[in-house]
């Protein structure tokens, strides 16, 4: 029994680091408030890349055809990982809407970058509501 305890003990610590984030549901008015840049468009070039630490990310070209919030990028960069929970793993030629921070990374798994499905009303849903809090800060 005190064999089977310690086994799962030594299993929980060293698995802790591989436990997954969870986010709460997107909320417009906070998700506008902490995000330097808010815009809808296709990601039309990815290119993989390393930091100084060796840590993966995508280098984006994206071309907007909506901007909600702050002046247009064409180029920004997401960390993404199984559960770095910094980053967001963006597809080639998809549409995504896209939160940066003032460095023009994308503000985190949380932050609410996530790719648009036509017919998705949560992510319809999100776009009317950040639509709406724009025209409430202008």
């Amino acid at each position: 029994m005190k064999l089977s305890i310690l086994f799962l003990s030594v299993l929980v610590f060293f698995s802790s680091n591989t436990f997954a984030c969870s986010c709460r549901a997107p909320d417009a008015s906070n998700l506008y408030a902490t995000s330097s840049k808010i815009f809808v468009g296709r990601v039309i070039k990815l290119e993989l890349k390393q930091d100084d630490a060796g840590v993966e990310y995508q280098d984006v070209t994206f071309q907007s055809s909506q901007n909600i919030k702050g002046a247009e990028t064409k180029n920004f960069k997401s960390y993404f990982g199984d559960s770095s929970c910094n980053g967001s793993m963006l597809d080639l030629g998809k549409k995504h809407i896209v939160f940066l921070n003032n460095n023009d990374w994308t503000t985190g798994y949380c932050g609410g970058t996530t790719r648009v499905f036509a017919g998705d009303d949560r992510v319809i849903k999100l776009i009317d509501a950040l639509n709406k809090e724009a025209l409430t800060k202008t």
